[in-house]
C-alpha cells in the first residue's frame, strides 16, 4: 500500500484490526504497523505468540526482525508503559507547570502603608520533575496575573482565567483585574503556546471560581476581595455566573464533535480492563484522530483548583461507531470514584460521559 496517500494510514489500521479482531484486547494490541502480544501468565505466552504468527502466515504478513523484541516483562507501546498491571503512563517524562503569582515581598507592601500594588509576574515555568539535573524552562505570558485559576481542559490544553494584574491575594490587596483568559497549549513549540481568548467584562479577583462542565464549557462565578460583602466598593462583591466556551466549541468545528451514545456505553470501569464507548460522528475517525481523556472535576477555592488530573487513555481499537479503551491500571493513577470521559476528535471534545471506576 503506498503510504503517500492521505488515507493510507487509516485504511491500513482498519485492515490490521480486521485481521486480528479475534485477538485484540485479549492477547494482542495494534496500531497501524505496531503490534504487541501480551500474556497474563508466562506459561501462556508461547501459545499467544503462536496465535499471532498463525494470523500473519494466513494473510502473508511479514515482520522486521530488527524491530522485534521477545519475552520482555514490560516496555513502551504508543507512548505508554505496558507491564503486568496493564497500561501506565510513560514515567520517563513527568512535567510540572507553574505559572504567574507575585514576589515574596508583594504581600508586605500591599498590607503596610503607604500601600503599593506591584505588578504580577508574567513568567510560566515547566520542568521534568523526575529527570535528574532537569532545569526550568521559562516562558513569558501575554500579561501578569495573580489569583488566577488554571483548569485542564478536555483536550489536554490548560485554561488560565480570572485574577488581577497587580498586588497579591488578601483582603483588598489587588488592583487592575485581568479580564482576558489565556489558553496554554503544552504540545506547541516554545513561543507559540499562549493564546489570548475573548475577555470578560466582570472583575473576577479574590474568591472567584471556575469549573469544567460536562458539556466542555467553563462555569465562571463570584468575586469578593473584601472581609464582608461590599456592593459599593471599587471592585464590588459579585455573584454573577458566566459560561465560557473554549475555542474547540467554535461553530465551524461542530462537524468534528462526537456524540457518545450513553445507553450503549460502559459506565462501570475496572482497573486495567478494556471498556467500550459507543459514539456518533459525521466525520470519518480512526485511532490517529481520536483521543479519550478521563477527568475528575476538581473543587476550587481561593483561585486554586484542587484534585485535578487528566488521564489520556490507551486505545485498542476505533471502529465506525465504537471505541475500545483501556481503564487506568490502578488507583495510584485514578483513585476510586466518578470521572468524566471525553472523546476528543481532531481536538474537539464531546459532551462528557460520567463513569465510575473501582
Amino acid at each position: 500500500m503506498p503510504f503517500g496517500l492521505k488515507n493510507a494510514g487509516a485504511t491500513y489500521t482498519r485492515m490490521v484490526a480486521r485481521l486480528i479482531k479475534d485477538l485484540i484486547g485479549k492477547s494482542m494490541e495494534a496500531y497501524v504497523d505496531d503490534m504487541l502480544v501480551k500474556s497474563r501468565e508466562e506459561t501462556d505466552h508461547a501459545k499467544d505468540l503462536a496465535d499471532c504468527f498463525s494470523v500473519m502466515r494466513k494473510y502473508n504478513l511479514r515482520l522486521n526482525s530488527k524491530k522485534c523484541a521477545f519475552a520482555v516483562r514490560g516496555g513502551k507501546f504508543l507512548g505508554y508503559m505496558v507491564t503486568w498491571r496493564g497500561f501506565d503512563p510513560n514515567p520517563e517524562k513527568e512535567e510540572v507547570l507553574v505559572c504567574v503569582g507575585n514576589t515574596h515581598e508583594a504581600f508586605k507592601v500591599t498590607e503596610d502603608p503607604p500601600r503599593q500594588f506591584p505588578p504580577a509576574l508574567k513568567d510560566c515555568g515547566r520542568i521534568v520533575a523526575n529527570q535528574e539535573g532537569a532545569k526550568w524552562e521559562i516562558e513569558e505570558m501575554p500579561s501578569g496575573r495573580v489569583m488566577g485559576d488554571m483548569l485542564i481542559l478536555p483536550d489536554g490544553n490548560v485554561l488560565i482565567i480570572n485574577g488581577a494584574q497587580k498586588g497579591t491575594s488578601a483582603w483588598d490587596a489587588a488592583e487592575e483585574p485581568n479580564f482576558t483568559p489565556v489558553l496554554y497549549s503544552p504540545d506547541k513549540p516554545k513561543g507559540e503556546r499562549f493564546t489570548e481568548l475573548t475577555p470578560t467584562k466582570i472583575a473576577r479577583m479574590y474568591h472567584s471560581t471556575s469549573a469544567v462542565l460536562p458539556d466542555a464549557k467553563i462555569l465562571v462565578a463570584g468575586s469578593n476581595t473584601h472581609v464582608s460583602y461590599d456592593m459599593k466598593a471599587k471592585y464590588p462583591t459579585d455573584m454573577r455566573v458566566e459560561k465560557f466556551s473554549p475555542p474547540y466549541l467554535a461553530p465551524a468545528l461542530q462537524k468534528f464533535r462526537p456524540q457518545i451514545v450513553e445507553n450503549l456505553s460502559q459506565k462501570e470501569l475496572v482497573y486495567g480492563k478494556n471498556f467500550n464507548i459507543h459514539f456518533k460522528l459525521d466525520d470519518a475517525a480512526d485511532m490517529s484522530s481520536i483521543k479519550v481523556t478521563m477527568y475528575p472535576p476538581p473543587f476550587t477555592t481561593h483561585g486554586y483548583s484542587e484534585g485535578q488530573r487528566m488521564l489520556i487513555l490507551g486505545l485498542t481499537s476505533v471502529a465506525k461507531d465504537t471505541i475500545s479503551a483501556v481503564a487506568p491500571s490502578s488507583g495510584k493513577l485514578a483513585p476510586r470514584g466518578y470521572y468524566l470521559i471525553f472523546v476528543v476528535h481532531r481536538g474537539v471534545p464531546n459532551k462528557g460521559l460520567w463513569v465510575h471506576i473501582k
